[in-house]
């Protein structure tokens, strides 16, 4: 699995087109919790997007959203994900879920990340 951690809006709108993609193929179409259109108006000022997208062989497979918290604009390695309601962490097919998940969390803690 080829991992990308997305640190921005402008990063996450790039990927927005195939994130869509992938909803559509794994999710009922009124679920709107794995989309960047449901995560990003939740991220506050005081943190920032940090996004895993998952691809194999080129194509996308998974999207976990976790956002940073900021002190006085500054990272802290601090992530959380989901949308305080259990929905709204990972994109993916039900199967690969948890594989998802883990990988990105893999990816996480190797990129700067130290309380999940």
């Amino acid at each position: 699995m080829e991992l990308a951690l997305l640190q921005s809006r402008a990063e996450l709108d790039l990927v927005a087109p195939a994130i869509r993609t992938l909803a559509a193929d794994t999710v009922q179409m009124h679920d709107t919790t794995g989309l960047p259109d449901y995560f990003l108006p939740r991220v506050s000022d005081t943190r920032r997007p940090r996004v895993v997208v998952c691809y194999e062989q080129g194509a996308l497979v998974g999207v976990v959203y976790t956002e940073e918290l900021l002190f006085a604009g500054r990272p802290t390695g601090w992530v959380f994900g989901g949308d305080r309601m259990g929905r709204g962490l990972v994109l993916a097919a039900p199967e690969r879920e948890a594989e998802v998940i883990a990988t990105a969390c893999e990816h996480l803690l190797a990129n700067g990340v130290h309380a999940l």
